[in-house]
């Protein structure tokens, strides 16, 4: 029986971005856009099944919007364009759960 290569484990989201960030080195390519968007979403995973990934309660749930590359929450729209889904609760979460008023300054809270 061929004995197995000597992979490290990925079990963290930091390891999916050394692949990313890596990837010509270890595979001698360029990822594609397919490969990128498949290893974002392991990341997304690894970092939900964290367990310290508890959501902020004035937002229910944030979900990633994989067309438009940012997460949102599901009750009112508000969006972040973070990549790391614990950047995007912060900014989230820095409004309250509701759809902005006409007087508030909708760029600076990154709606779009």
């Amino acid at each position: 029986m061929p004995k197995e290569p000597d992979v490290p484990s990925i079990d963290r989201a930091e390891d999916i971005d050394k692949v990313i960030t890596y990837f010509k080195e270890l595979f001698g390519r360029e990822i594609t856009d397919e490969e990128l968007n498949y290893l974002n979403g392991i990341r997304k995973k690894l970092e939900l099944s964290r367990p310290e990934h508890q959501p902020d309660p004035r937002h229910s749930e944030i979900r990633w919007n994989e067309n438009a590359q940012e997460w949102y929450c599901i009750k009112c729209g508000r969006r972040s364009d973070h990549i790391r889904e614990d950047d995007a609760w912060k900014e989230i979460n820095a409004f309250a759960c509701e759809p902005p008023t006409l007087g508030e300054n909708i760029e600076q809270e990154h709606w779009h």
